[in-house]
């Protein structure tokens, strides 16, 4: 493992680079964006091996296996091969409007000098047409999308027919502004002057024949690079074409951009004559733009000749490069720079002043009225018309909108804020979810506009976009403060040289690695280089080169928000978060997995999974009618949780080293179950001397069958957790046991024998499979709960039945222990801050919430709370706990349990009732709802104080002000708290409302069709489901949790927006 201050493993462009990142020089194999590659950039290798290894307990059942077996196998071949795609960021629907349509205008730039410039630029080219404009590839206004492999090559194949007509399900256009050019300074050109005679009637010909018959594909050498760089992102041209795509691009022209130059004489094979008696004229002519790659034989040659086609070949190259260096042109009035769905709220106050900072907790103290509730609109950025006015934020209804708004067209946005420097102001609603709030006069004083972008990350991007539309300027220093050694630190210019201007570089081997540009990771070498100087802290930075992986992170007060995914390519929150956090280097530390007692480590033990059959109902009955019922189920642990889903839902683990990986047909139920163990570990990454042992391999096929097989590992436990009905809590497991006779009242009715089956086939319905009056003890285990019920499992055989007991009760012992730390671990961190900062445990609630920066700066946070297992994806479960949840606005509250996964939050019954609301004693707790965070937003704090719904009436004449009861928890850990309602709610909103949108995709060949698809509608109220924690902190954690999963989504897929010409 490298250094923190090494320097050579810097340079290879991985998205999450950081001072001490890993370093794939020595893995042969291994590609750059591979899940093993990504996960190692924020983890160890062990921590690895320990959160993806478990352990199945067999075998499968036959009958699954006759039903399922298809399905299963070609479930897990979904997943091969992934490492072939392009991973990126998601398409920006603007860059990638203009890169089609770069005839038309350029989106504006917020440089000041850029208007003054482009007339400059404009002069230089007036030969070109007034509405032909290109895009800066230095312009600030770079988005953080980039161009993918589909965008790339979606407007590359154009027909060369000119009488080739463009289906409107493709609405493929000409995008190189070089063939434009062509095309409107070919009148002016002569034969003589353009093409020689010979050359005229090839081309002719060549015209003809493109227009009956079709055009063989042009070789790989004559495209452009599939996977766009940095640069080319925000260009709508690339600098440099090839001469053989530009050639073939758009209408046939008889001319070329450098004819007007000087022309020198040229012999025949400059001319493109092909020698006489080659008899293959019509294959000639077709391959015309691979004449410069044919070997030519026999022709008069001298050093007069040499030298007129080497000054020929200069002068056009020259002009290839002058007519392909993209253009700065004016900007034209109502383009678009930005645009993007978002949630809206609008207020109104009397007040014609409010403070340059207002926030959320000024709004306590100033008047408002709500004058349009939450909506989803799709706001835009726009040039303005105005002097003053130099953008202006445009909110419409419609994702269809015009390239250029115009007074009269019919397509209006239904609110306009004008960018004005003078009476305009922007800043962060809510340090937490970063929520935005524009201000401005109006006529009954002040307009309030709280806009919330669906990413956090997007949010404070926004917030740095606006800010220099307003006339601000990123800071020139960064401090940072190192908590482990008390010292702070300040990073002079840290954006100065992290434009990306170069794709490219080569290093020392030779080989072409993309030039590093993320902010983060060099401010992280920086910092480390300026640490290396002092001789008192080596000890602390020997120990941080060989354990830790360094990174940076937002405090604020007892919260810490990790720098990573978007965030880290640019920092850019650092102009929105400076004022109410601080900038801190810190190991990246991930959840715990051992607990430390005295002297004694407990090492968490494998999670396990199989099939088991179960004797006892949800409420802990055992019989009906004399009889015993059972159900078929598949039972796997994540985390402390003993999950469970029917077996038609359920995805098992492949068997090991089996023919499954070698042959593409879907082996036989017998071959499978002949060639897979009873049980068996699954661990994709088993470890050798501290490493992955399979990265050693230096077998490229090797390594990449290994990476294969851990995300196919990762996306089955994600499956089997979003399918699950059901889960046992193991820390209210007192004790796992055999089966004994007398502990249920239905014994007395039981006989013994082996009457149920295991292998029979499984039927998919949330019913009981069958009842039965005898059942065997010896593949019978049982689960003594907290409340005194007793859950029985009956297993394959004894020996399967003494695994799952040994495995089972080793976990209960260990989640008991490590929930009784990390709430040890949150109470400590508490009193900790109630003691440096003087404060009681009241106080404290208003400190999180309304306390200024330099006020909790002597607060510590803990990065074990706050860990970096949610942001990287090492478990399954994110984030699990109870919670109470109002489902609708005039509801009440409710508890339930909640599991974080990927992309979807689980709820869960957090009891049975009856009907006049007495708890019914229950051994699990049964799935009820799934959101799916796709298309939702989140928003915490003041704002949830208008879903709440109720105004709490209680007086305190020893507290006026303060409304909230101390409230304890006695049930789960003693935890006691005074918050207030509005400080532990957040609001999760979903639209209710669909439309059709008729949007463009992009097909494995390339090509572009439309269809329609399903997508929220916009304008409309949606519905807002209210989520209340025990406490501030827990509050915290889950609005970041669910907050960076929706940022992950949302770089994943585009936004649904189509851009129409005025």
């Amino acid at each position: 493992m490298s250094s923190p201050q090494g320097s050579d493993s810097h340079g290879n462009g991985r998205p999450e680079a950081n001072s001490n990142s890993w370093s794939q020089d020595g893995y042969c194999g291994l590609e750059e964006e591979s899940y093993t590659s990504r996960r190692l950039r924020h983890a160890s290798a062990h921590h690895l091996h320990l959160t993806s290894r478990r352990f199945f307990i067999g075998p499968i059942p036959e009958g699954w296996l006759q039903n399922h077996r298809k399905t299963w196998y070609k479930s897990r071949l979904r997943f091969r091969n992934y490492t072939s795609r392009t991973i990126t960021f998601s398409v920006d629907p603007v860059a990638t409007h203009y890169k089609q349509n770069s005839d038309r205008i350029a989106p504006p730039s917020l440089d000041p000098q850029a208007e003054s410039d482009d007339e400059e630029t404009e002069s230089e080219q007036s030969n070109e047409p007034q509405d032909q404009l290109a895009v800066d590839s230095s312009s600030p206004l770079r988005m953080l999308s980039h161009e993918t492999v589909g965008s790339a090559q979606e407007h590359s194949q154009q027909p060369f027919s000119d009488a080739a007509e463009i289906s409107d399900s493709t609405e493929i256009q000409n995008n190189d502004p070089r063939n434009n050019s062509q095309e409107a300074a070919s009148s002016y050109f002569t034969a003589r002057e353009g093409t020689s005679p010979e050359e005229q009637r090839r081309k002719d010909k060549t015209k003809g024949k493109n227009n009956s018959s079709s055009i063989p594909e042009l070789p790989d050498q004559g495209r452009p690079n599939s996977i766009a760089s940095v640069s080319e992102a925000d260009s709508s041209t690339l600098l440099l074409r090839s001469s053989a795509l530009s050639n073939t691009k758009g209408k046939p022209t008889t001319s070329s951009t450098g004819a007007l130059a000087q022309q020198e004489p040229q012999s025949e094979d400059t001319a493109g004559e092909f020698s006489a008696g080659s008899g293959g004229r019509e294959e000639w002519d077709i391959l015309q733009p691979l004449s410069s790659r044919v070997a030519r034989f026999n022709l008069d040659d001298n050093i007069l000749d040499k030298q007129q086609r080497l000054r020929a070949k200069m002068s056009r190259t020259h002009d290839n490069i002058s007519s392909n260096r993209p253009h700065k042109r004016k900007a034209q009035k109502g383009a678009i720079a930005k645009a993007e769905k978002m949630l809206v709220r609008v207020e109104e106050t009397p007040q014609t002043h409010l403070p340059d900072d207002y926030m959320e907790n000024d709004s306590l103290k100033t008047e408002t009225r709500i004058v349009d509730k939450w909506r989803e609109y799709l706001v835009v950025c726009r040039k303005g018309s105005d002097e003053h006015t130099s953008f202006c934020l445009q909110m419409y209804k419609t994702r269809v909108i015009p390239e250029v708004q115009k007074p009269g067209s019919k397509k209006k946005p239904c609110h306009q804020v004008h960018l004005d420097h003078k009476t305009t102001r922007v800043n962060l609603y809510s340090p937490l979810d970063k929520t935005l709030v524009l201000w401005r006069p109006s006529d009954r004083g002040t307009k309030i506009y709280i806009i919330r972008p669906r990413s956090a990350a997007h949010s404070v991007e926004w917030y740095t976009f606006i800010c220099q539309c307003l006339g601000w300027q990123r800071p020139k220093s960064l401090p940072i403060s190192v908590p482990d050694l008390g010292v702070s630190l300040v990073f002079k210019n840290p954006f100065e040289n992290l434009e990306p201007n170069s794709s490219t570089s080569t290093d020392q081997d030779g080989g072409a690695v993309k030039e590093e540009h993320f902010a983060a990771s060099a401010i992280v070498r920086g910092c480390m280089k300026m640490l290396e100087g002092r001789s008192e802290w080596a000890d602390v930075l020997k120990r941080w080169s060989r354990t830790e992986k360094m990174g940076l992170a937002w405090k604020r007060y007892d919260r810490l928000e990790w720098i990573v995914g978007v965030n880290a390519e640019k920092i850019y929150g650092s102009i929105a978060m400076q004022t109410s956090h601080e900038l801190e280097l810190r190991p990246r530390q991930h959840y715990s997995t051992a607990v430390h007692e005295e002297n004694t480590k407990t090492e968490e033990p494998s999670p396990i999974e199989g099939f088991l059959i179960r004797l006892t109902s949800q409420k802990g009955v055992h019989q009906r009618l004399n009889k015993m019922f059972f159900k078929r189920l598949y039972f796997f642990t994540q985390d402390h949780y003993l999950l469970f889903c029917r077996p038609a839902k359920a995805m098992p683990p492949a068997p090991p080293r089996s023919s499954l990986d070698n042959n593409s047909d879907v082996p036989s139920a017998q071959k499978i179950l002949d060639t897979m163990p009873t049980s068996f570990d699954v661990d994709p990454y088993t470890i050798a001397d501290g490493e992955i042992s399979w990265l050693d391999n230096g077998n490229q096929q090797h390594v990449q069958g290994h990476d294969e097989e851990a995300y196919v590992q990762f996306k089955r436990n994600i499956h089997n957790t979003s399918e699950s009905d059901g889960f046992i809590d193991l820390c209210r497991v007192q004790e796992v046991r055999t089966v004994r006779r007398g502990s249920c009242s239905a014994d007395p009715n039981m006989d013994q024998g082996p009457d149920i089956e295991f292998h029979p086939e499984q039927r998919d319905t949330p019913r009981e499979d069958g009842s039965t009056n005898q059942f065997d003890d010896e593949r019978t285990l049982e689960l003594l709960l907290h409340n005194g019920l007793v859950v029985r499992l009956q297993a394959y055989n004894s020996s399967t039945r003494d695994e799952w007991m040994k495995r089972l009760d080793s976990l209960v012992k260990y989640w008991k222990k490590r929930t009784v730390a990390d709430i040890t671990e949150l109470k400590a961190v508490r009193q900790r801050n109630l003691e440096s900062l003087d404060i009681d445990e009241e106080m404290e609630s208003f400190m999180g919430q309304f306390g200024r920066k330099w006020e909790v700066k002597k607060a510590v946070a803990s990065p074990q709370i706050h860990n970096m297992c949610a942001l990287s994806g090492c478990r399954t479960i994110k984030m699990s706990g109870q919670l109470y949840r109002k489902p609708k606005r005039r509801s009440t509250f409710r508890r339930c349990h909640l599991i974080l996964t990927e992309g979807k939050l689980l709820i869960y019954h957090s009891a049975l009732r009856k009907r006049n609301g007495t708890e019914i004693p229950s051994i699990h707790q049964e799935h009820e709802m799934t959101i799916d965070l796709h298309d939702c937003y989140i928003y915490s704090g003041l704002l949830t104080d208008s879903d709440l719904l109720y105004s709490n009436q209680t007086f305190d004449s020893n507290h006026p002000g303060h409304h909230a009861l101390p409230r304890v928890y006695l049930a789960s850990d003693a935890y006691t708290s005074s918050d207030e309602d509005t400080a532990i709610s957040f609001v999760i909103w979903q639209p209710r409302r669909r439309n059709l949108f008729r949007a463009p995709e992009v097909g494995e060949e390339g090509q572009t069709k439309k269809t329609l698809r399903q997508v929220s509608a916009l304008g409309v109220h949606g519905r807002s489901i209210v989520f209340k924690a025990r406490s501030r902190v827990e509050k915290d954690r889950w609005v970041l949790s669910i907050a960076s999963e929706i940022d992950r989504l949302q770089e994943e897929k585009p936004e649904d927006i189509r851009i129409v010409g005025p």
